[in-house]
């Protein structure tokens, strides 16, 4: 369905620092209702999952992004794709993303599957190139959840946004770079991610999340698990408008095989949405530049959702 300008012009409005009227109404024209009423729900029916790979690394990654969609047709559990155009890699020589060219890929998806497309920004010169892509939520990553000037600058627009915990962060920090998102604009939608914490090997009393109890937790997982965090990170947005937390339990993982463990820990702990990644198949897994070992095969994907939908279920009723 074509979205007029007329229908969005109280959902996307940038600061009143914009003079040119076009310009506005270019952006206005490319807002993406569904994705508004998706996150603007007061309290979640269901568990809200977000799913895709964890870097469109070439025009093959737009099988993984069809494989999720025919899987949501058949059982209707994905509620939005994702997949990173930009990447902020430890090393300048890991892969870096195709930029543009994923968000080409990523707006073609959106086309033929009708579902929402989450990826993150890196540098506030691209907001006007995400919105020309039609990117329905800008995913803020951990490492930029205190890079101020893009909160800033983000902030400026009323567009959904998916703010992953930093990898240190107490949640001081959390409620002040939500602040900084909703500065202009106080119904903004937010989606908090808690995405686990660093591991380090001194002194963490000072880091919410790394409780003694979490220091017996499997030493396999990458990073340590913040699921227990959830419900304290519910406290702290209690109050603010159209904000829910939820959890991305592969980055926690490090590998498949514990992300449904994680995924179940999450729920149970109060996670409202599971941002999950995915490939298409087994074959792919050595052949992906980003976390290829923590993605679960698409196929698999609804057999670990079952029992977090249980789990979700029974927690709300």
């Amino acid at each position: 369905m074509q979205i007029s300008d007329e229908m969005v012009k109280d959902k996307l409005i940038k600061d009143e620092s914009v003079q040119d009227e076009k310009q506005v109404v270019q952006q206005l024209s490319i807002a993406n209702i569904s994705s508004m009423n998706l996150l603007l729900k007061e309290q979640c029916k269901e568990l809200i999952v977000i799913a895709g790979p964890c870097t469109i690394e070439s025009r093959e990654d737009f099988s993984i992004l069809e494989s999720v969609a025919l899987l949501n047709e058949q059982q209707k559990i994905v509620h939005a794709l994702r997949g990173g155009s930009y990447k902020p890699r430890t090393s300048p020589n890991s892969f870096q993303g195709l930029g543009r060219e994923a968000l080409e890929i990523l707006r073609e998806a959106r086309e033929r599957t009708g579902l929402p497309i989450v990826t993150e920004i890196m540098d506030l010169r691209n907001i006007e190139l995400f919105l020309e892509m039609q990117v329905d939520i800008f995913q803020v990553g951990s490492r930029n959840m205190q890079n101020y000037e893009l909160l800033k600058e983000l902030g400026r627009y009323n567009v959904p946004v998916l703010l992953k915990r930093g990898l240190a962060a107490d949640f001081d920090e959390v409620k002040g770079a939500i602040d900084y998102l909703k500065f202009h604009h106080a119904d903004r939608p937010v989606m908090l991610c808690l995405r686990g914490l660093k591991k380090m090997d001194y002194g963490v009393s000072g880091i919410a999340g790394l409780r003694d109890s979490q220091r017996g937790q499997n030493i396999e997982y990458r990073f340590f698990s913040d699921a227990e965090d959830i419900k304290k990170a519910k406290e702290i947005v209690d109050g603010m408008k159209n904000v829910i937390v939820g959890f991305d339990p592969s980055h926690v993982a490090g590998h498949e095989k514990y992300v449904r463990e994680i995924s179940e820990s999450a729920v149970e702990n109060g996670a409202d949405f599971l941002m999950i990644e995915v490939i298409r198949n087994e074959s792919q897994r050595p052949l992906r530049q980003c976390d290829g070992k923590q993605a679960v095969v698409v196929n698999n994907l609804n057999t670990l959702l079952q029992s977090c939908r249980t789990i979700y279920g029974n927690r709300i009723d």
